[in-house]
């Protein structure tokens, strides 16, 4: 690999090597060749804006998710706090009968 080349700059310069330019009939001359596109690379882009749609579609809804499970975990922990002062409320009344009984 030439100096100052990375492997993304080899690949783009591979796709370029080996797909045909598609020529456009309303330009003539190099002007016309430098901003023809590949197919190949075209066909790249649109996997790709499908690939990036799908990825945030994806993410969306696990942010969804997340949210129901954190709404979800909240409400259990409000349950469980609303239990454990009964359950303290409880047990103190109990100590207090006892104290009572022991007198």
């Amino acid at each position: 690999m030439p100096r100052g080349k990375t492997p993304r700059d080899s690949v783009v310069v591979s796709l370029w090597a080996i797909t045909p330019v598609v020529e456009m009939s309303s330009k003539k001359g190099p002007s016309a060749q430098a901003s023809a596109v590949p197919p190949a690379l075209s066909i790249m882009q649109n996997y790709m804006e499908k690939f990036l749609a799908d990825i945030r579609q994806e993410i969306g809804s696990l942010q969804t998710d997340f949210k129901s499970c954190l709404n979800d975990f909240r409400r259990d922990v409000t349950v469980v706090g609303e239990r454990l002062d009964d359950l303290e409320c409880t047990m103190d009344s109990h100590v207090v009968d006892r104290e009572v009984l022991l007198k």
